[in-house]
């Protein structure tokens, strides 16, 4: 896994630094992937006294082949029916010619990280194909001249992307593999399968205009979303107490906290913030006051920042004050406030 899950590529490269746990380069994806970042790992294998230590091979191999493979280092019969879709790696180790044949790979629906559609591949000498199985595209990479799979074949050669193509449509035929399709409003969840119950309300999970005036008095909160991240107080929040959790209502409608006030005149009169964001992703503070923009700031770094803005040119009048949490991208957009006051 070259990058958490909250990977995004429009985050500060500080934020990207605190994200990234390694590099897969020249590898293309990591984990959750039909790349090679996600499927090609290395394989040791410590048999003493029959292989050569320190030597390498280049033979390419899969999780199903170890069950023969095995079965042939201990001298047992070979139990074909019980690993139908593996070969036994033994000649390769031996440093013998071994050419294992088309390797397959199924994965009918979306990664975790959100980047990765159902898609399956197939291995086939120096050839990957991936198809994916929203929209039937195809991609055909050569893994010896384009290890990083950066250079798609599949419009070059057509007639090695129907091969395989044809291949991988056989093959899930032959295993039987269950594919994803689409939802439609009479279709239903197979069988077993772990649905979690509709729930169309997008508010739902959080009292948030009571806890926006719990914890800050006169403010009001419209167009907030984001439910899973249960909008609303939190008692404590990276060593603050008493914290406010708000979300857009989508990519490009902010959540919106809003007051009127009365500036005293004569007399200096701050808004005083103090902001942070979650460690999965970014947000963007704008501060209109009267309709006109005060602040833009990007929260990019997960620590409490002071914000304030100066009000005292607004004496004797009375304005109207919006503090809106914008997305920047779209993962875990959530807005935490530990303090917005009025000071005088």
């Amino acid at each position: 896994m070259s990058a958490s899950n909250g990977y995004r590529a429009n985050a500060s490269r500080e934020a990207l630094d605190s994200r990234f746990a390694s590099s897969n380069l020249p590898l293309r994806g990591a984990k959750g992937w039909n790349y090679e970042g996600g499927i090609r790992v290395p394989l040791v294998v410590h048999w003493p006294g029959k292989i050569k230590p320190n030597t390498t091979s280049q033979a390419v191999v899969t999780g199903t082949d170890y069950y023969p493979t095995l079965l042939e280092m201990l001298d047992l019969p070979a139990l074909p029916d019980q690993h139908k879709d593996g070969r036994s790696f033994v000649p390769a180790l031996k440093a013998q010619d071994y050419e294992r044949g088309p390797i397959y790979w199924h994965f009918p629906h979306y990664s975790n990280h959100g980047y990765q559609s159902p898609n399956g591949a197939i291995r086939s000498g120096q050839y990957k194909l991936i198809e994916y199985y929203e929209n039937g595209s195809v991609q055909l990479f050569d893994l010896e001249k384009d290890l990083g799979e950066q250079n798609d074949l599949s419009k070059a050669k057509p007639e090695i992307t129907k091969k395989l193509l044809k291949m991988l449509h056989d093959w899930r035929d032959e295993v039987d593999a269950k594919m994803p399709y689409p939802k439609t409003a009479t279709s239903k969840p197979a069988k077993g399968a772990r649905v979690a119950k509709p729930n169309n309300d997008r508010r739902s999970g959080s009292n948030l205009p009571t806890d926006v005036a719990t914890f800050a008095p006169g403010w009001k909160v419209r167009d907030w979303g984001g439910p899973a991240m249960r909008p609303g107080l939190r008692t404590e929040w990276d060593g603050r107490k008493k914290v406010l959790l708000t979300h857009p209502l989508s990519k490009t409608v902010p959540c919106v906290l809003s007051r009127k006030i009365e500036v005293p005149a004569g007399k200096k009169t701050t808004l005083e913030l103090e902001v942070t964001n979650h460690p999965k992703g970014n947000w963007k503070l704008v501060v209109l006051i009267n309709g006109k923009e005060a602040l833009s700031k990007d929260i990019e770094e997960t620590k409490w920042q002071q914000v304030q803005i100066d009000l005292s040119k607004y004496g004797g009048k009375t304005v109207s004050i919006e503090l809106q949490n914008r997305a920047t991208g779209w993962a875990h957009e959530a807005a935490y406030w530990s303090r917005i006051q009025i000071v005088h």
